[in-house]
């Protein structure tokens, strides 16, 4: 048992002994060691931890060609966005970003919310597409493609 654990307990013991009437606390004659005192700590309730869910995925801009043939691929891009998350009554709870690669991820708890992506300050382009609303539901995990227009035709 740690020291501070033993102090913590011989404290409590301490406080308690004198807090109790005199008839409960038993008289230690002078110059004798008084009987030792059960400092068992009470149980203390523990809460189990919330589920979680999460959402995971890639932000992509596209189309990155004007002219897409079959022998010519062009693939969308990954981009790096910012995304604001609402919980189901419209507040805003989160802002995150994907990385370089347009990866991102975010634990949430069980729930309804809407995922606002923002398009870039000052620039008309790539342009973000509108609200998406999403249900997480507990220990599971929503994949999802969020694709923003590039705005080359």
């Amino acid at each position: 048992m740690s020291a501070k654990r033993r102090f913590l307990s011989l404290a409590a013991a301490l406080l308690l002994a004198a807090c109790a009437p005199p008839s409960e606390v038993p008289a230690t004659p002078p110059g004798e060691t008084p009987p030792p005192v059960s400092t068992t700590p009470p149980a203390t309730p523990t809460t189990a931890p919330a589920m979680t869910a999460s959402i995971e995925g890639q932000v992509l801009v596209g189309p990155m060609c004007p002219v897409i043939r079959e022998d010519q691929p062009c693939p969308d891009q990954p981009y790096s966005a910012t995304i604001t998350l609402l919980d189901k009554a419209g507040h805003p709870l989160a802002q995150f970003s994907a990385d370089a690669e347009g990866h991102f991820h975010l634990e949430l708890e069980p729930g309804s919310y809407t995922l606002i992506p923002k398009g870039p300050a000052e620039q008309r382009y790539p342009i973000p597409p509108g609200p998406i609303p999403l249900t997480v539901t507990a220990g599971q995990f929503v994949s999802l493609t969020i694709t923003y227009d590039s705005g080359i035709r």
